[in-house]
């Protein structure tokens, strides 16, 4: 049995499919990286993210996303979906105004990035739209921001992180500016002048 069939048998019943990258570092220090040129493999896990709105100075916690990618042997590149759920915020507006608010990062095509498989490093990029689900102010249950608000023009954030051998995570950050939003009736001008802004980050660990 070829090198390459008897490393496409050991991989396929992993259920955690970053053990790969730890394997592929050992095969690419051999040379035998070549043998596998023709192959991809999927990779998949739990996501638990968290990202920091600048203009608000929050954070939004979103845990038990998922991530479900494919990796190309032949070129190191990652092509794949992530999905977040939704994320909830509870600050004060103007220093003195309590709003609680309920958000959607929608992906807008597939993630893609890259894997080094000599150093383990990771870098991936995501396009998205940011759906503004509800907002409420004062505490009262009114949502005044409507059913169709959202980001005018979608944003891509660039993260950046490795993958830890001890515990075959992958842990990523990097940065997202919040373009201006539409639809949100007659909060448009509220929201806009409230959310937007270059100042906010985003973290992710894919385990």
């Amino acid at each position: 049995m070829n090198k390459s069939k008897l490393i496409a048998r050991l991989i396929k019943p992993m259920l955690m499919s970053f053990i790969l990258l730890i394997l592929m570092t050992s095969i690419t220090v051999f040379g035998s990286k070549e043998a596998l040129a023709a192959d991809t493999v999927p990779l998949a896990g739990t996501v638990n993210a968290s990202t920091y709105i600048g203009s608000l100075n929050t954070t939004a916690n979103l845990p038990n996303g998922s991530f479900d990618a494919t990796l190309n042997l032949s070129n190191d590149q990652i092509t794949g979906n992530l999905s977040l759920p939704e994320g909830s915020i509870n600050t004060k507006v103007f220093g003195f105004v309590p709003m609680a608010a309920t958000f959607e990062i929608v992906p807008v095509g597939q993630l893609t990035g890259s894997v080094n498989l000599s150093t383990l490093k990771v870098d991936v990029s995501t396009t998205f739209n940011i759906k503004l689900i509800s907002a409420e102010v004062f505490g009262l249950p009114v949502n005044i921001v409507g059913n169709n608000c959202q980001t005018a023009s979608p944003t891509t954030a660039n993260l950046s992180g490795s993958v830890d051998p001890s515990n075959l995570s992958v842990d990523l950050s990097g940065n997202y500016s919040i373009p201006q939003f539409q639809n949100c009736g007659f909060s448009t001008f509220l929201v806009n002048l409230l959310v937007p802004g270059n100042n906010n980050s985003i973290t992710a660990q894919i385990s």
